[in-house]
């Protein structure tokens, strides 16, 4: 493991992150982490290898992002995956926002306002390389969300020959069920927990749901406010 590197004392966004293989995850011996500023390069590259890792094929990898509660970070993590793949390997990424917050949405300079589903009907996209963002789908409630999770495995499943990877930010587990009704209709799920503040039954129970919902875990991502 990397020495941590100090934070910057003047830095209060989100930062900080280290992949624990979910296995191996022993959050009652308390979680080790690399804790860095600003989500560096080095660290979010490693985490992007380890999610390409879980990708059966090398286009078309969909990913989803959930937290056991709000203001872990998901969006953060997502965000960081997407830059990641389109600055240095060159790819297609899609961000789909499927927290009903625009928060995912309001980070990118490319964003498509019609929904996921919406868009799919459309014919011969052409994408340029790097990051574009769209919403899951347009005004509807969680609820109807869940209801729709089949419509929107559908429309993930036309994408995968569209962009080379798809990240999915959800809404926390103990919010909304969608993280995990969606969880058997990507290729892994990212778990993001906050170091000093997530507790350890909350992250035992939201991987329990998602593999009981036919989901993959590649990986807990700690992260950490400064």
């Amino acid at each position: 493991m990397h020495n941590p590197i100090r934070p910057e004392p003047a830095c209060h966004e989100d930062a900080g992150v280290a992949v624990s293989d979910f296995a191996a995850f022993k959050p009652e011996s308390g979680l080790s982490a690399v804790m860095a500023p600003r989500f560096p390069l080095s660290d979010m590259a490693a985490l992007y290898q380890r999610v390409r890792a879980a990708c059966p094929t090398e286009k078309g990898c969909v990913i989803e992002v959930v937290a056991p509660h709000p203001k872990a970070g998901t969006t953060s993590v997502a965000y960081g995956l997407g830059r990641v793949a389109a600055d240095l390997s060159g790819q297609r990424v899609l961000l789909c926002d499927g927290t009903a917050t625009d928060d995912l949405l309001r980070l990118n300079k490319v964003v498509l306002r019609r929904g996921l589903e919406r868009l799919s009907v459309y014919e011969d996209f052409s994408i340029p390389i790097g990051l574009v963002a769209c919403p899951l789908d347009d005004n509807v409630t969680q609820y109807k969300m869940i209801a729709g999770v089949s419509r929107y495995a559908e429309a993930l499943r036309k994408f995968r020959s569209v962009f080379d990877l798809i990240v999915v930010d959800v809404p926390a587990s103990n919010v909304s069920d969608l993280g995990p009704a969606l969880a058997k209709h990507v290729d892994a799920v990212l778990v993001v927990v906050e170091a000093d503040k997530t507790r350890a039954p909350l992250v035992k129970s939201l991987l329990s749901v998602i593999e009981g919902n036919g989901g993959r875990v590649a990986g807990v991502v700690l992260n950490k406010r400064v």
